[in-house]
């Protein structure tokens, strides 16, 4: 991934973003990368690594909350690319969409949808049983015009 400093001069300017931008810029340099594989722990390094201050580590905290948004809505996917270490996150054809700020739009209601919507109830104990729910949300955006509701989203 392209670096954070790239958008983010400082630990603070992350810090002084909504978690929904700062989304929004890590995909953006996800594409500028080539949309490669990325794993959370090295995102964490990074950060570390570009940043100083007594603000590092909260805001890694803030990009790691960003990139659960990202898979929360089908930006990003788990991919199961090393059977040791299942956590590389993979972009989905949503989050190849995202190359420039400003294209990413606020979650919509889902229950207030004109369109039919279906809901996804499945195991959700393990990451691979969530996994599978995010998988089906992911099938259910691309190939039909049905609105996906993730149960693991259901509070």
């Amino acid at each position: 991934m392209v670096a954070l400093t790239t958008v983010f001069p400082s630990a603070e300017d992350i810090l002084g973003q909504p978690t929904r931008q700062i989304a929004e810029a890590l995909l953006v340099l996800m594409n500028a990368d080539g949309g490669k594989t990325e794993h959370p722990r090295n995102i964490r390094l990074a950060i570390e690594d570009q940043y100083s201050g007594p603000s590092v580590s909260k805001a890694a905290d803030r990009v790691m909350s960003a990139l659960d948004l990202l898979q929360r809505e089908g930006y990003l996917i788990r991919s199961y690319r090393d059977v040791a270490d299942h956590d590389w996150l993979t972009l989905t054809d949503k989050g190849k969409a995202i190359t420039k700020a400003g294209m990413i739009q606020e979650a919509r209601a889902a229950l207030s949808s004109q369109q039919p919507i279906v809901f996804i109830s499945c195991g959700q104990y393990t990451d691979e049983e969530r996994a599978v729910g995010s998988g089906i949300t992911v099938l259910i955006q691309k190939y039909t015009n049905y609105v996906p509701y993730f149960a693991e989203e259901q509070h």
